[in-house]
């Protein structure tokens, strides 16, 4: 990974050496000064939030702030992500909902290079604590749309599971420290706003990796939420 200089204003007690510091001291970070798991992430991103580091896109942040966490230590040993991914060979509108502790990126790019002849498309995903049991989570939430019991794939639409897979990164989000009080990693994935053209109504909707048309939740116009370029 190119190590690439980004300047970041720590927050209030964070130190790029994991201690304590003046408030809002400069520093800069290294894409790989964190990415070997050398000392834990609980000093660094205390207080801070994923668009503090805005030169990087959402994933990016993600996974430079899950290979910070030490893994040696008892609440980082399950960390990881859930994604929602979906193929447009399919003939129904469904999604398969899995848990990765890689990239979720590279874990839809394995999964196109299955039997499938198009490859996945990644939907949506949300960095979390034990990725087997918020997987199983997501499921739960999701279980009356399941089209097979053996199968992770469901048959909902991508606002329902947008919603279950950020039900289930609440339900188990990363710890910055051994104590509440040292907070949680936010999400990554910030819901966005869509403006409708008719009344001015603020939409907020999930910030997904795909396309979608919604209806206004004021006038019912159809709106359009535009995919960005790069997942990451």
């Amino acid at each position: 990974m190119t190590r690439a200089a980004l300047p970041y204003t720590l927050p209030v007690g964070a130190s790029s050496k994991g201690g304590w510091s003046r408030p809002g001291r400069k520093c800069t970070l290294r894409a790989g000064d964190h990415l070997a798991g050398r000392g834990s992430a609980s000093g660094f991103f205390r207080g801070a939030t994923m668009q503090q580091m805005p030169q990087f896109g959402p994933l990016m942040q993600s996974i430079m702030a899950l290979d910070s966490f030490d893994k040696r230590r008892r609440e980082y040993k399950r960390v990881g992500w859930i994604y929602a991914a979906r193929n447009p060979s399919f003939v129904d509108p469904v999604f398969k909902i899995g848990q990765s502790k890689v990239s979720p990126v590279k874990r839809v790019d394995q999964l196109s290079n299955s039997s499938v002849y198009r490859p996945f498309e990644l939907v949506y995903w949300v960095h979390v604590s034990d990725r087997d049991r918020a997987e199983g989570h997501a499921h739960q939430l999701l279980n009356q749309y399941r089209v097979n019991p053996a199968r992770e794939f469901f048959q909902a639409s991508v606002m329902e599971v947008a919603r279950a897979l950020d039900r289930a990164a609440a339900h188990f989000p990363i710890p910055l420290g051994r104590t509440a009080r040292s907070g949680f990693l936010g999400p990554g994935l910030v819901p966005v706003t869509v403006r409708c053209s008719r009344c001015g109504t603020a939409n907020r909707v999930p910030r997904l990796l795909v396309s979608i048309r919604i209806s206004c939740g004021n006038c019912a116009k159809m709106l359009t939420f535009a995919a960005p370029a790069n997942p990451g």
